[in-house]
């Protein structure tokens, strides 16, 4: 592939901040985008050029020039090509390698969303964890950047349904002490960027929190005879999350009902959860 002239000699970053400000010609860079996206080797300097400046436009440009951009940009046809190359096990191979590039990935999962491929990314995200799995059980440290990114990014911009549905695969999943760790801050980052008029009001979502919160509960109380100082530290990270919803309700929907309802719904498994730790000594 030729390359472009301007890629020589323009830091990506830089030309995106022009382009945001609408100081370049959008539809000859949606064109070398286009180009190296469908030419390109993932890991070749052109797509790396092209990932840094579609994270660099979104990073800088309002919510209508994105879209325009990513409209003009992923025909089908380069839709198609993007979705073989940012593949599951195509991101979690690469981050091994290299987390920038994965993160750039990552992007094109956002753009896609933005465009509406939201089926698709749905999926990519559920077996993206299922592939994480075993690595946030044991060596959470390893994933938690690219498991958290994938939460707080491409998650985060589909459709009410396809979360949830997300979400109540992830809470599903079988539990080892890391796995606890993940699930808590996965509630953690629902309260941060999701509505929390649908979160907190909505029953099947309410409940889905609720469900969740009291099989984290029953899995820390069974974690206390075992792993003590594990089983500490999940309870303060659980007790954070719970003062972030109480705080949604003070200070965004003005009515303490929905946490009320939440807090009630779990008094059984804190009251078990501080008996055991008070009995064995560890508060």
């Amino acid at each position: 592939m030729k390359e472009p002239s301007f890629i020589t000699y323009r830091n990506p970053w830089e030309l995106a901040f022009e382009c945001s400000k609408e100081r370049c010609d959008i539809e000859e860079i949606t064109r070398v985008l286009r180009r190296i996206f469908m030419e390109s080797d993932v890991k070749s300097r052109e797509y790396l050029w092209a990932l840094e400046f579609i994270k660099a436009f979104k990073a800088n440009a309002k919510e209508d020039k994105v879209l325009e951009l990513a409209l003009k940009m992923f025909t089908r046809e380069v839709r198609g090509k993007l979705l073989r190359d940012t593949s599951p096990t195509t991101i979690v191979s690469v981050h091994e390698e290299n987390f920038y590039l994965s993160m750039g990935l990552l992007t094109i999962w956002e753009y896609l969303a933005i465009v509406g491929v939201h089926d698709s990314i749905g999926a990519y995200i559920s077996s993206l964890i299922d592939e994480l799995w075993d690595d946030i059980a044991l060596n959470y440290n390893k994933v938690r950047d690219l498991a958290k990114a994938v939460i707080e990014g491409p998650l985060s911009m589909l459709p009410e349904n396809i979360v949830f549905n997300v979400v109540k695969e992830i809470m599903g999943k079988s539990d080892k002490e890391d796995t606890l760790l993940f699930k808590i801050e996965l509630l953690y980052s629902l309260t941060e960027w999701y509505n929390p008029k649908i979160l907190l009001y909505d029953d099947k979502h309410r409940e889905l929190l609720i469900k969740s919160m009291k099989n984290i509960l029953k899995k820390i109380i069974e974690l206390t005879g075992r792993n003590p100082e594990k089983s500490i530290s999940l309870m303060k990270e659980f007790m954070v999350t719970l003062g972030r919803i109480d705080k949604l309700c003070l200070t965004q929907l003005m009515d303490t009902k929905p946490c009320d309802t939440i807090r009630e719904s779990i008094v059984r498994e804190m009251m078990m959860l501080f008996t055991v730790a008070k009995e064995k000594g560890y508060i």
